[in-house]
């Protein structure tokens, strides 16, 4: 199975926004990857650029074309934490 071909079908059926490729962009990069994984310093500023042009045109739209999905930010809590 193709997840990819899966994953572009949904967000094409689901009007989801797609994130970006950080695959491709980290493949070509590896000197932005303190471990051969995880992103260094520049990685993690290459990382958040991929993201905010990715989500870009969220920002620039006017007025009530896109809603919230996930509500308010906050922290997960656990049960029987100080917290909850």
């Amino acid at each position: 199975m193709n997840f990819n071909a899966v994953i572009d079908a949904l967000v094409v059926s689901n009007g989801i926004l797609a994130g970006p490729d950080c695959y491709t962009f980290f493949k070509a990069n590896t000197n932005q990857l303190s471990d051969g994984l995880r992103p260094n310093d520049a990685g993690m500023r290459s990382y958040n650029l991929l993201w905010s042009q990715a989500m870009r045109h969220l920002y620039l739209s006017r007025g009530p074309t896109h809603q919230c999905l996930i509500g308010p930010a906050r922290a997960p809590q656990r049960p029987g934490s100080v917290f909850s």
